[in-house]
């Protein structure tokens, strides 16, 4: 049984003070007296020697269905003064560790405490009009619902403390403090060493096979076994192969400037274009420097037979990685990251469709991105948006996306794919990263989606200004689905 200490034992002795105070009162039948020779309790009332009960006392007085209701109220406070301090007990004891426990006890302390005083008012108003004055009896009842409230305060006070205690245990439980190395300062590149003139955050590497001498003290016995395939003869420790991460954050972010040159706030070159696919109802395709999107639409046709039955017309999303547009090669069959994004797009998308217009149907959008240097994802959603309105399909408004790059004390604004957020690498506080789609006539947020542990300030910055970004690349998509429209009626007209 763990016990605890602190603000919790201090409740509880309060408690015990204060119940001690109101049973003593309670019990007591110097509530009211009146010419030193008539004492007056709740229940029993005593003239000259000759005691009698209350009810039978003051038989035929108004003042007496008052005095015996304020004794059923001092009755259940009394109950309540038990209860709470059983129930702190239970919990100081550690029987209990949940904070709803310690809530309760508060509460019910403070309930306790209302209605003793309610009783008091009551006896008070009642002997008053019989002419008698309170004596000391009452006042211990006063004391000990005084003592009733801090024992309250005190308790509620130390389960908070209390459950944040547990809250850090459990912190330090799943993510435990990492142990200082111990490696010879002169392999170690964290670690400064004036005899060898390594300075502080070196981003040299540590090569083993320039000095075998040292690489020596990082040999490790491996445990031969034969019905096992071998391992390496030797290895080494893995952090002396780290690289200094600040530095390569200060080469993409210097100083508000990147490093293609643009400021935080400035998008890249977009180029749009729509109807690019002659076999597709729809389609559209943009680049931003290196980052380029092919989005193809088909339909509507008619849903599955599997597939619920709807009036309302559904959507339906794609999302695919070529295989080779990113650094590291793509598998052909979707994986997690891509089937995250198909569900953004819908998401984002099926605020601006108007489903209700071809019911028992469905709309597919396919989505390729051909080359990625980063904000795929708003891309992708910008495309999208214009290859259903190339298709013909009734829209509220067309969806702009934008997305932003957040540090600990800046925004930038469309990142390309080594700006951009990586949980791996950027797990520090306050990076992250947020992509919104907007509708900008209607100026409505269709979707916002964000990653990274970002505060609230830097957040909402960093969606007004993806907001404004939205606002002035609107044009753009107007001017390329009226190109594409008037493309269309041309060549109907020569045909």
């Amino acid at each position: 049984m763990n016990c605890r200490l602190g603000l919790d034992w201090i409740a509880c002795v309060v408690q015990l003070v204060g119940a001690i105070f109101f049973t003593i009162g309670f019990s007591t039948k110097y509530w009211a007296t009146r010419d030193s020779s008539v004492n007056a309790g709740l229940f029993t009332t005593c003239d000259s020697g000759y005691c009698y009960d209350t009810h039978v006392f003051y038989h035929g007085k108004s003042e007496k269905a008052t005095i015996m209701g304020a004794a059923v109220l001092q009755i259940f406070t009394l109950c309540g003064v038990i209860f709470v301090l059983l129930l702190m007990l239970l919990y100081m004891c550690g029987l209990f560790n949940e904070r709803s426990v310690s809530r309760g006890a508060a509460i019910t302390a403070f309930a306790t405490a209302l209605f003793g005083f309610i009783g008091v008012i009551m006896y008070g108003s009642a002997m008053s009009s019989l002419q008698y004055s309170l004596s000391w009896s009452c006042a211990f009842v006063i004391i000990g619902l005084i003592v009733d409230i801090a024992a309250g305060i005190c308790i509620y006070i130390g389960g908070q403390q209390w459950e944040e205690t547990q809250k850090k245990q459990r912190k330090r439980e799943l993510f435990p403090p990492i142990k200082s190395s111990r490696l010879d300062p002169r392999l170690d590149p964290r670690i400064p060493n004036s005899s060898t003139g390594v300075k502080k955050n070196s981003s040299k590497l540590f090569n083993p096979k320039a000095s075998p001498q040292l690489s020596r003290k990082f040999r490790f016995n491996m445990p031969t076994d034969s019905r096992r395939i071998t391992g390496p003869e030797e290895s080494f420790d893995p952090s002396v192969l780290l690289v200094n991460r600040e530095k390569t954050k200060e080469a993409v972010f210097r100083k508000g400037k990147r490093k293609d040159g643009r400021k935080a706030e400035q998008v890249r070159p977009v180029f749009l274009k729509a109807g690019v696919i002659s076999q597709a109802r729809g389609s559209a395709y943009i680049e931003q420097n290196e980052t380029k999107v092919m989005c193809a639409v088909y339909g509507p046709r008619e849903v599955m037979k599997k597939e619920e039955f709807s009036m309302k017309g559904q959507l339906t999303c794609e999302f695919k990685f070529a295989t080779f547009s990113c650094r590291v090669r793509r598998q052909y069959q979707q994986d997690n990251e891509e089937k995250d994004y198909s569900s953004q797009l819908q998401d984002a998308l099926e605020p601006a469709v108007c489903l209700h217009k071809f019911p028992k149907a469905q709309v597919n959008v396919y989505i390729t991105v051909l080359q990625n240097d980063g904000c795929a994802l708003a891309a992708s959603l910008t495309c999208a948006s214009v290859a259903l309105a190339n298709a013909g399909i009734e829209m509220y408004d067309l969806v702009v996306g934008c997305s932003a790059r957040i540090t600990p004390s800046e925004v930038f604004i469309d990142p390309t794919e080594t700006e951009d957020y990586n949980p791996e690498n950027d797990n520090e506080t306050g990076n992250g990263s947020v992509t919104v789609g907007l509708l900008p006539s209607l100026n409505q947020v269709s979707a916002v989606t964000s990653r990274g542990e970002v505060e609230f300030q830097l957040l909402n910055k960093g969606t007004k200004q993806c907001i404004d970004v939205c606002q002035k690349l609107y044009p753009v998509l107007q001017q390329a689905v009226a190109k594409a429209v008037e493309d269309r009626l041309s060549s109907d007209h020569v045909t």
